[in-house]
Order: C-alpha cells, then sequence, then structure tokens
C-alpha cells in the first residue's frame, strides 16, 4: 500500500512539473497575442475617431468660407485649430504621445476643402511586440453647397433626365455663383452641339454628359451631395376674386394687380405698363405674343391651377423685376406647387430614353422664353414643377443686377445665351436668403 502511495505521488509532482513546463513556454506566446490584439483595437478605435475629427475640422473649414473676406490663411487655420482642439479632447489619440500632422488645402475654386491628417505615436506593448510607432490616417473634404450663390438649381431627382440642359450653340453664364443639379443621373448636368458652361461653380448629383465640343469652365463637380428645394417653405400670396377673366390686351394699355382668371394673353403690338404689385395668373396661360411689349417695376407673378404657364414670342420685349416687399419679395415667378403634376413629370422622367427625349418632353409641363428682348428679368424664377426652356437666338437677363432660377428642369437650346448675374447690391430687391446663403456637407 505504500509502494502504491509514493507512486503516485511521484506521478502527480511529474504532471505538475510538465504543466509548468508548458505553461512557461506557452505564455509569452499568449501574452504577445493578447498584447497585439490590444493594439489592433486601439488601431481600430484611433482611425474612426482620426476620421471624425477630419470630418468635423473640414466642415468647420468649410463654413468660414461663407464668411465674407474670408482669405485662405483663415480657412486653413480653422481647420488645423479644429482638428488640434478635438484630437486633444480624444479619448484614443488625445492620451497617447506622439505627432499629429494636419493639412488643409483650400480647392475648386475657393468652395472647397481638403483636410488630411496623420497621427503617430508609440505602442503600449512596442518593446514586447518589436514596433517602434503606430499611426493612423484619415481625409475628408466638404464643400459650402449653394456656394453662398445659387444661380441655377434643377430640382430634377428621379429618372434619366438632366437637371440642366444646354444644346445647339446654347450658352450659359454664371460667372459669380453656382450652377448645381440633383438630378442623380450619369447625364445630371447636360451639354450638347457647341454648348458652353461657365459658372463659379458646377456642381451634379450624377455625373455630366457632354459632347467633344462643349466646353465647362470650371471642370464640373460629380456626385455633389442635393441640394434641398430652397423656396420650398415660401407660402403663396392670397388669391382674390377674379380682376379680369380671359382677358387679351391688344391695344397699349396699364395693368393693375390682381387675379388674373383664365389667364392673361397680351399680343400684336401692344405696350403693356405692369402697375407694381402681385399678378396672380390662375387657370390659365400668360402669354406675351407678337411684337406685345411688356414693362413693369417691382412686379411679381403667382402661377395657379391648370394650364398656368408662361410664354414669351420671339419678337416680343420683355423688362420686368420682382417686387420687393410682401410675400413674393424677391420673387419674379412663383409657380404653385402641384403634387399631381410632380407625380406625373416624374413618372414620365423615369421612362425617357437620353437620346429621344424631345419628343417626350413636350408634354411636360413647360414655360418658355422665346423673346429675343428679355434682358431684364430680375428676380428669382422659381417652377418647382416645371421645364424652363429658353430657345431665344440673344442674351437673356443679361441687364437683370441678378437672377436665379429654381425649376425642376432648365433647358436651353436654339443658341440663347443666359447671362445669369449676381450683383446683389446693385438692386433693392431682396435675395431670398436660402438662394444667398450656403450649407457645408462633406463630399467624400
Amino acid at each position: 500500500m505504500r509502494l502504491l502511495r509514493r507512486l503516485c505521488d511521484r506521478l502527480i509532482a511529474d504532471d505538475r512539473g510538465t504543466i509548468a513546463l508548458i505553461f512557461g513556454l506557452v505564455s509569452p506566446v499568449l501574452l504577445v497575442a493578447a498584447a497585439s490584439a490590444i493594439e489592433v483595437a486601439i488601431q481600430v478605435k484611433a482611425n474612426t475617431e482620426l476620421q471624425s475629427v477630419a470630418d468635423a475640422a473640414a466642415l468647420a473649414a468649410a463654413r468660414e468660407i461663407a464668411l465674407a473676406n474670408t482669405s485662405k490663411a483663415q480657412v486653413k487655420k480653422a481647420a488645423e485649430t479644429h482638428a488640434k482642439v478635438s484630437l486633444a479632447n480624444s479619448k484614443t489619440l488625445g492620451t497617447s504621445a506622439g505627432k499629429l500632422a494636419v493639412k488643409a488645402t483650400v480647392v475648386d475654386s475657393f468652395t472647397g476643402v481638403r483636410v488630411d491628417l496623420t497621427k503617430t505615436w508609440k505602442p503600449i506593448f512596442s518593446g514586447l511586440l518589436g514596433v517602434s510607432d503606430q499611426s493612423a490616417a484619415a481625409t475628408a473634404t466638404a464643400h459650402v453647397v449653394g456656394s453662398t450663390k445659387i444661380c441655377v438649381l434643377g430640382l430634377m431627382d428621379r429618372g434619366v433626365l438632366a437637371g440642366v440642359h444646354l444644346d445647339n450653340n446654347a450658352r450659359l453664364t454664371a460667372e459669380d455663383c453656382g450652377v448645381y443639379s440633383n438630378s442623380t443621373s450619369f447625364a445630371s448636368i447636360r451639354t450638347d452641339s457647341n454648348s458652353e458652361l461657365s459658372a463659379g461653380l458646377i456642381c451634379a448629383a450624377g455625373g455630366t454628359m457632354a459632347s467633344r465640343s462643349v466646353n465647362f469652365t470650371p471642370e464640373p463637380i460629380t456626385d455633389c451631395p442635393k441640394l434641398p428645394d430652397p423656396l420650398a417653405e415660401r407660402r403663396p400670396p392670397p388669391v382674390d376674386t377674379c380682376l379680369e377673366t380671359n382677358l387679351v390686351v391688344e391695344t397699349d394699355t396699364t395693368l393693375s394687380p390682381g387675379t388674373y382668371c383664365g389667364g392673361l394673353t397680351i399680343r400684336d403690338e401692344a405696350e403693356v405698363e405692369l402697375e407694381p404689385g402681385i399678378y396672380v395668373i390662375k387657370d390659365g396661360p400668360f402669354n406675351v405674343e407678337d411684337e406685345a411689349e411688356l414693362e413693369g417695376e417691382y412686379v411679381s407673378f403667382y402661377l395657379t391651377g391648370a394650364g398656368s404657364t408662361f410664354h414669351f414670342d420671339e419678337d416680343t420685349e420683355i423688362s420686368i423685376g420682382a417686387t420687393k416687399d410682401g410675400p413674393l419679395a424677391g420673387l419674379l415667378f412663383y409657380e404653385q406647387l402641384d403634387p399631381a403634376v410632380l407625380a406625373d413629370a416624374q413618372k414620365r422622367s423615369s421612362f425617357f430614353s437620353m437620346f429621344s427625349e424631345l419628343g417626350d418632353l413636350s408634354t411636360m409641363r413647360t414655360h418658355r422664353i422665346k423673346s429675343n428682348n428679355a434682358r431684364q428679368l430680375l428676380g428669382t424664377i422659381y417652377l418647382p414643377n416645371s421645364i424652363l426652356q429658353i430657345d431665344a437666338n440673344a442674351p437673356v437677363a443679361d441687364e437683370s443686377a441678378y437672377t436665379a432660377v429654381v425649376v425642376r428642369r432648365l433647358w436651353l437650346l436654339e443658341g440663347p445665351h443666359l447671362v445669369l448675374n449676381a450683383d446683389y447690391s446693385a438692386t433693392d430687391v431682396p435675395v431670398p436668403s436660402s438662394i444667398a446663403g450656403g450649407e457645408a456637407k462633406l463630399t467624400n
């Protein structure tokens, strides 16, 4: 019995020694594995935090662009300061020793900022792992969407149609402001046949489509974030009882503000002067035909009901400017948002062929400026349901202090030159703050 006990004690002692030996051999491996896992977790968290800091720094710097008289140096300083303060407060990166490199670059004609961050630090288990340094890097770009001034916004955001389309020698010049299209089509901004588009900024939510003869200045930015409708919150004016019904003017006269039921037609060689105020065009078209002339200062047009579109013939003369106060202050044309018309337009656009759209577009709600003497169109043209078609053979709106166009789709063809100025200080007609303002958004 004693012999058996001694034998058991010896076996137990041998097992303990074996276990101790195995543990001694394995523990360094386990320690290295645990240290590696900790360092990997720190690296992942550092990457996430650094990217958040880069995003926030780019947005902060982009907001500086919207301020008056901001210099590139101020924009860069804003990005660097924001990044350094944010990293100092970071639970992961702020407590680690090391170096931070911040590079801020103003891009795209002073409308955006790119921020590049690199952070290096000494790993906690550097001696154990044989690693001297660990690093994380992040890049973020933000633009001031709206770039403080919007001259064109194509609201078309579904289907294959372009939000802005220039064709057949058309030109669009908006040197001090931006041209935007919300269409996510690969042809969000489309230009054909010797067309030219020049603006302070060209920005498409989708892509661009152009023939070889097309000239963009500057190069368009694609995949931009969509702009919300800047005038969606504006409320229409009240509609009073009919001042006139199915009025046709064929002789020289002066018209007063009020509700024109069934539309308003001015034709022959009539010279019509509009008294200041709001003209409600209800349930019918607003047409200026033949060689008629239309002139009005501080006038705005509210288009409501079926068929309330405007059409200016090629030999007409148009000189109009928006009201400076009241519900339509700054709005030259205000089209009532019609969900049914809008839904129909969106449905139709889903089936359009990019190369046979001319016939299809004729069925969509369209306002048309064909006049070769429509050089004074002062204010904002707001047509959220419709196409604005401009096919004059001469400059349009070029003598206006400012003109902004917010429409479902802008279509220029047959050689017009639409000139959109943004000299807000040259007129007492107010600019809607949503048109003159800008919003900083990440663009990568």
